[in-house]
């Protein structure tokens, strides 16, 4: 399956000379947790997958853009930046 962990990433502002804290939420599937799933349970993981990473990479956007969310006002840190990492 796969797992959830906060965590609160250091980094360098290249703007300023300050170090930044960016609180980031990782999920991490592992694959070989899959092997012995039967097929519909696998199609259902994958939809799933799909429809959450479709979400915040079109519809949330899509929200902002309509002014339906306000980042201005803080509605910003209700959905996360979502990145693939392999």
């Amino acid at each position: 399956g796969a797992v959830g962990t906060r965590v609160l990433v250091h980094h360098h502002d290249d703007t300023t000379t300050t170090t930044k804290a960016t609180d980031i939420f990782v999920k991490q599937i592992n694959a070989s947790q899959f092997s012995g799933k039967t097929f519909t349970e696998m199609r259902r993981y994958l939809l799933y997958a799909r429809t959450e990473v479709r979400f915040y990479g079109d519809i949330l956007p899509h929200l902002y853009d309509q002014k339906i969310l306000n980042a201005d006002a803080g509605d910003s840190i209700m959905a996360p930046r979502c990145y693939y990492a392999s």
